[in-house]
């Protein structure tokens, strides 16, 4: 069963994902990545959605640093449904990013469509 997600909460996980995400594109797929030294944040961005994965604590680079958490949601389904709550919400560069992945995660429906590989449900 789908989840539903508060008004509320979309706004807040815009905010984060505005100021401290990295949208990419891999081989893979789209992925949505947000890396924090705070738990707590990472763990609130998991909450409310009930997607993605939760890595961590990742030991610190250097001495000085702190231990980091990362929160990646790579499914393509999640990935697509997150990015179509949060855009409205978004800056114009962020905006045109999003764009760009929802374009390729559509072409990757219609070539799993024509090659009969399982296709992206709705979002």
């Amino acid at each position: 069963m789908t989840k539903l997600w508060d008004t509320v909460d979309i706004a807040w996980l815009a905010g984060v994902l505005e100021g401290e995400c990295c949208f990419s594109y891999k081989s893979s797929g789209s992925v949505v990545v947000v890396v924090r030294t705070d738990q707590d944040i990472i763990e609130r961005l998991r909450e409310p959605t009930g997607i993605g994965t939760i890595n961590g604590p990742v030991a610190p680079q250097k001495s000085h640093h702190k231990p980091s958490w990362r929160w990646q949601v790579s499914q393509k389904q999640d990935v697509a449904r997150l990015l179509l709550a949060v855009y409205p919400l978004m800056g114009e560069r962020r905006k045109a990013t999003i764009a760009k992945l929802t374009d390729r995660l559509a072409q990757e429906v219609v070539s799993s469509a024509r090659d009969g590989t399982p296709k992206v449900q709705s979002v």
